[in-house]
């Protein structure tokens, strides 16, 4: 009986973490440009923001960028590390940390933003794609 119980509670806490992780509307991107292309070109707008992991402007945007990114259901939010990724960062041109870029649902950027935001700039600017 303990096993069993102690197997479900294992369950319960994995079950838990994963709702968790599929509940954030926030992800991060770590594929290719052609899995980007994908991305934004499959009809819905998309929200990217560049950041580096020893940024402290971008630590300092973490927070408004995913409380915005959960407000909005219909668009697509992602987070790529430039370190990790330099062939996106050279594609749109990211020379600075952290820049957001906005893409409409036929993936044409639209806006392209260079520094932290609040999450009240940040909302305006989705917003505007609806």
């Amino acid at each position: 009986m303990k096993k069993t119980r102690n197997s479900l509670l294992v369950s319960a806490i994995v079950l838990t973490t994963l709702t968790s992780f599929l509940a954030s509307a926030m992800q991060e991107f770590k594929g290719s440009t052609e899995s980007f292309q994908k991305i934004i070109g499959q009809g819905k707008p998309v929200v990217v923001k560049f950041y580096l992991t020893n940024c402290p402007a971008c630590k300092m945007y973490a927070a408004p960028f995913k409380m915005v990114a959960d407000e909005f259901s219909n668009v697509i939010f992602l987070a790529v590390n430039g370190s990790n990724n330099q062939a996106l960062q050279s594609k749109y041109g990211v020379s600075s940390y952290p820049t957001t870029i906005v893409f409409d649902t036929n993936g044409k950027k639209i806006n392209q933003h260079e520094r932290v935001m609040n999450a009240q700039e940040l909302r305006q600017k989705v917003k505007r794609l609806q």
